[in-house]
């Protein structure tokens, strides 16, 4: 999976130069943009299986963001295209403009991060069965280490009857989702993996 949008004034990829880079949270999705910022994140491969757009742009031309998209595809690039952190009306813009379905919205969703089952983010994607992926349904690691009181206990409680961890509890929350809900993994501490 490779995001691409504009990092600090230059093209952004979470290739692991543009990672080294640093982030911030102001992106841009023009043609050139994105054209350098897939080129420089492919790292060699001959295409990207699932290409996000990364963050919804205030500034986004979605008639020259979905004609790249669907090029990209077209040309083999990448096999699918799908969006991360897009509100629904910014999805629908973008996809609007283009030929090819966006194959994804990747939102934060944890047992912490529950504004999207309630902002009718998760029943809008639902309704329209477009997959939605969680990111961080661990909530950073938060989740394992009992920051909330009764949210820890309860997880400690449902965890000891099914000999499991509280991981894999949160985990199991969102997958049970009628959604069908695609939790993103991953960590930063080497204990975990």
């Amino acid at each position: 999976m490779l995001d691409v949008g504009l990092l600090r004034g230059w093209p952004f990829s979470n290739s692991p130069q543009a990672v080294a880079a640093g982030c911030c949270r102001h992106w841009r999705c023009s043609r050139k943009i994105s054209l350098f910022a897939i080129d420089a994140g492919a790292g060699g491969t001959d295409y990207i299986d699932l290409l996000l757009i990364h963050r919804p742009d205030p500034l986004i031309d979605h008639c020259e963001t979905g004609a790249v998209l669907d090029a990209l595809v077209r040309e083999g690039r990448a096999r699918a295209v799908g969006a991360s952190n897009f509100r629904a009306w910014d999805y629908e813009l973008l996809q609007s403009a283009m030929a090819t379905r966006l194959a994804v919205n990747q939102i934060e969703l944890s047992l912490l991060a529950r504004a999207a089952f309630t902002n009718d983010d998760v029943a809008f994607f639902q309704q329209r069965q477009i997959p939605l992926m969680a990111w961080s349904p661990l909530a950073g690691g938060r989740l394992l280490n009992g920051t909330d009181d009764r949210l820890g206990s309860a997880l400690d409680r449902v965890a000891q009857a099914h000999r499991v961890d509280r991981a894999a509890v949160a985990v199991a929350w969102l997958l049970a989702h009628p959604a069908q809900i695609l939790p993103v993994l991953g960590t930063n501490n080497l204990d975990r993996i």
